[in-house]
């Protein structure tokens, strides 16, 4: 090759770079002319093509969440997407490119299988073959708009595009289950900053001041995405955390205030809606402190009407322990490691001793008058077997006092129960009727004493 063709390549290498410039972004193409070299050397202009795929609506990536002995029976999930990490070709461009060498250059991108970057490379190789011309715009293209289709990486489902992993790994061996775990991992966390740089970088109107500001000074919703501005988000909610009403720190836009609240309202359960930020935003928005104490409001809240759950008695400590078996007196605070006892409140005292809920009587008069649902729900909170002991005591106790209030009258002196011997009670609205019944063996007998064991046997016989 002589000095002019030589000459020739330089140039329009040199305008070739300079278009890439012009046309990607300083993240998606860099390049740079080796200056430890002189020009006859290979690779004077050494870069990067940094493109991403771009990805059919609804797309989502299939990536197990629990491990199983057998590959075909492990549970996978479907996570959406939008972005996936870019393919990236490192490039040279030898002095005999583009009139009669191709462009040397390496395709890198770790979650793609070799398998798949060696397919890239050889349709790359390819193309340039076809063209015998300035090629690195069309590499760049085919990565963004053709890539995806030519790895056949979507699979068409109810929900739409999905990216099974394990299927684009062969995954065949249960060992690889975690790696691919974690590979699903990384491509949700690409996918989570990339919008988050995106949204940073964009011009938001806020939904309750409805002003124009940038990104990085606003919030979006998790749930619905609604997006408000930190400071009207700092005010709203820390207004809520104060009072204690946590069931009003979600979403602040109108139509998902009336839905939460007919939701509420047509369900039986009282169920809080879910933290509107993630935990590092909601901190970062309402202070330390606050962020704190819409936890403990929650946690309160979400056990609050639970019938498995007694909260630790002590005063500094308060938390709520959940009983896994009802029928159990014992409960170890997870907190403190208190172990007390769920009926009586107190230090653990052992399962024989006997103990008895402070509101035991009420409690069995209540299962007693209950329905069948209601039964049932008591028998949850404090145990089948308890519940029916506080009402065998209770209809015990019932019979026995029905017994005294029959057969007993109280001594006047000291009001002890006293059983009657002989005789009859008399009426106490009319108690001389039982002295005028001539039927009756007291009658006429109402000032004769009888004095003695003969007059007593008599009045027995």
């Amino acid at each position: 090759m002589n000095s002019g063709d030589s000459s020739e390549n330089f140039d329009l290498q040199k305008a070739e770079i300079d278009a890439m410039k012009a046309i990607f972004t300083s993240n998606e193409f860099t390049c740079v002319l080796d200056s430890n070299s002189s020009y006859e050397a290979q690779g004077t202009f050494r870069g990067i093509i940094n493109c991403e795929l771009k990805l059919p609506d609804k797309t989502f990536i299939r990536i197990p969440f629990a491990k199983s002995t057998d590959t075909q029976d492990s549970r996978t999930q479907n996570l959406q997407i939008e972005f996936l990490p870019p393919v990236r070709i490192r490039f040279s461009l030898p002095n005999l490119y583009p009139s009669e060498e191709p462009p040397a250059f390496v395709v890198d991108c770790f979650w793609l299988p070799n398998d798949s970057r060696t397919k890239v490379k050889e349709r790359l190789q390819q193309l340039w073959e076809n063209e015998h011309s300035e090629i690195l715009y069309t590499f760049g293209v085919f990565i963004q708009q053709d890539c995806f289709d030519f790895l056949n990486l979507g699979l068409a489902s109810d929900e739409g595009i999905v990216i099974d992993l394990m299927h684009l790994w062969n995954v065949q061996d249960f060992a690889q289950i975690e790696l691919i775990i974690v590979l699903g991992n990384q491509l949700l966390q690409y996918d989570s900053e990339k919008n988050e740089s995106i949204f940073n970088d964009s011009q938001i109107v806020c939904g309750i001041c409805l002003e124009r500001k940038k990104g990085q000074n606003c919030l979006r919703i998790t749930s619905c995405h609604h997006v408000f501005c930190k400071d009207c988000l700092k005010e709203c909610f820390t207004l809520y955390i104060k009072e204690g009403s946590v069931e009003l720190v979600t979403c602040l836009d109108p139509e998902c205030k009336r839905r939460s609240s007919l939701e509420n309202k047509n369900s039986t359960l009282k169920i809080l809606p879910p933290a509107p930020l993630h935990s590092q935003h909601f901190e970062s928005v309402v202070g330390k402190d606050l962020y704190l104490r819409y936890l403990k409001f929650v946690e309160a809240k979400t056990y609050e009407g639970r019938q498995d759950v007694v909260y630790c008695p002590r005063t500094t400590c308060e938390t709520p322990v959940v009983r896994v078996n009802i029928d159990d007196k014992l409960c170890i605070c997870s907190r403190c490691s208190f172990a007390f006892c769920a009926l009586c409140l107190r230090c653990w005292h052992g399962y024989h001793t006997f103990c008895a809920h402070k509101n035991s009587y009420e409690l069995a008069l209540k299962y007693i008058e209950s329905t069948p649902e209601e039964q049932k729900l008591l028998e949850q909170r404090y145990g089948h077997k308890i519940v029916l002991s506080y009402v065998k005591e209770f209809q015990a106790e019932k019979e026995t006092m029905e017994y005294l209030r029959y057969n007993t009258v109280p001594c006047p002196t000291c009001e002890t129960k006293v059983e009657k011997s002989m005789g009859s009670f008399l009426e106490k609205k009319d108690p001389y009727k039982h002295f005028s019944n001539k039927k009756a063996p007291c009658y006429g007998r109402l000032f004769e004493n009888p004095g003695d064991e003969q007059d007593l046997l008599a009045l027995l016989l």
